[in-house]
């Protein structure tokens, strides 16, 4: 509390009035609808000569400050109180629905400035996590393997009502466990729900470490990530990889996909494959756009270097015009809906049941399962041989995408 002979000495001014106001009884009255905004002071007032603001320090000063502003607009009754802490002519603000709240927040801020531990949080106040990813997708994320993903994460993180939170609201405030419970309400996918949290755990790494953003956590630490989905089983049936190539609009998707059925690669693979790094001679194409950064050299098989044979050569050197792997799963996702679409019209044409798994969950990435599967079962490949043909690192990782047929294992074990 400001004392008499601070009061008397320096003087109490109503901002934008320009009225001294020595006595602290005139600033606890009832608000006056003449006037937009009213100001309380707290702590240490300095006052500048020459001027009717005398709450504002002098440049350089090493002096601290804080203050209440109560603002009303005229003719509505909604007041709200906006604190103000000031410092070596930097000031942080934070406005509340009540007095007793601003004076808490007040009060918390002054006791930091007396044990010199106060620290502004001004920034994070500040910089919504739209602007924050923005920056983030600049500096960071347009440098990292896998941003042709990623960006289409940040993508929607932008588009949804959390990119409005600044980060200090979703560091203070439980808005993360509520997104996650939104997005699963939405239908999104747990894994899907998890790599967007892991966007904005990044996005608060860079702020704290490399942009040195004040006062906040990163909210997605000890936050509860939706649960893994169990490992996907699906395999592309030869009817469906038929009906894929009969209905797609794509000049590239067919062989696209009859290159991934062959080699396992992954859509960004495929997708960015030149003619100078592949030799037709030794049956090998060196990737160097790989998920983990290491350059990988594949096999290929005898059915791989027929089809790469019969493409035509384009003038940039790529080996396909679609060189972006979502224009890759865009393509494939039409091509499935139609193929689905036009099996349903036959059934019904014919009066027949729909199969409802057929080209129901498919995805281009189950081409890479089924590959995989198939350098077991039709060429006889052993773990080693066939991780370095699709890259797996680990047995484990290798075991999730090799789904054995039981009927010819069966016929392996049966007795002759």
């Amino acid at each position: 509390m400001v004392s008499v002979a601070q009061r008397q000495s320096t003087g109490l001014w109503l901002q934008g009035l320009g009225v001294r106001n020595p006595s602290l009884t005139p600033l606890f009255k009832p608000f006056s609808k003449k006037y937009s905004r009213i100001i309380w002071h707290f702590g240490t007032i300095t006052k500048k000569k020459g001027g009717s603001h005398g709450n504002k320090p002098h440049h350089g000063s090493s002096q601290t400050k804080s203050h209440l502003r109560k603002i009303q607009v005229p003719g509505n009754e909604v007041k709200t109180y906006r604190a103000i802490v000031r410092k070596n002519g930097k000031y942080e603000s934070k406005t509340f629905d009540t007095r007793a709240a601003a004076e808490d927040w007040l009060a918390v801020k002054r006791s930091e400035l007396v044990r010199g531990v106060y620290v502004s949080t001004k920034k994070a106040e500040v910089m919504t996590l739209s602007e924050a990813l923005d920056r983030y997708e600049t500096e960071f994320a347009q440098h990292n393997r896998g941003y042709d993903v990623e960006k289409v994460r940040i993508r929607k993180l932008k588009n949804d009502p959390i990119s409005k939170f600044t980060l200090a609201q979703l560091s203070a405030n439980d808005e993360i466990n509520k997104y996650r419970v939104r997005r699963l309400q939405e239908g999104a996918k747990p894994n899907t729900i998890r790599l967007e949290m892991f966007v904005i755990s990044a996005v608060f790494r860079s702020a704290i470490q490399a942009w040195k953003v004040k006062g906040i956590d990163n909210p997605v630490n000890g936050s509860v990530l939706p649960k893994k989905s169990d490992h996907r089983r699906r395999r592309a049936s030869d009817e469906e990889i038929a009906a894929v190539l009969k209905y797609s609009e794509s000049p590239d998707l067919p062989a696209l996909v009859k290159l991934a059925l062959e080699t396992g690669m992954r859509r960004g693979e495929i997708s960015k494959l030149a003619w100078d790094r592949i030799d037709l001679k030794t049956r090998t194409a060196t990737l160097t756009h790989t998920k983990n950064g290491k350059q990988r050299i594949v096999a290929l098989t005898d059915n791989a270097v027929g089809i790469l044979r019969d493409l035509p050569r384009r003038p940039d050197g790529k080996v396909f015009s679609i060189t972006d792997p979502h224009s890759v799963s865009t393509a494939w996702g039409k091509a499935v809906a139609r193929a689905r679409a036009a099996y349903e019209k036959e059934c019904q044409e014919k009066g027949l049941p729909a199969d409802p798994a057929f080209m129901v969950d498919l995805h281009f990435h189950d081409l890479r399962h089924e590959a995989t599967t198939r350098l077991f079962e039709e060429f006889g490949l052993n773990p080693m041989e066939v991780s370095s043909i699709t890259g797996h690192e680990t047995l484990a990782i290798l075991k999730q995408y090799t789904h054995l047929d039981p009927t010819r294992l069966s016929k392996k074990t049966a007795k002759t």
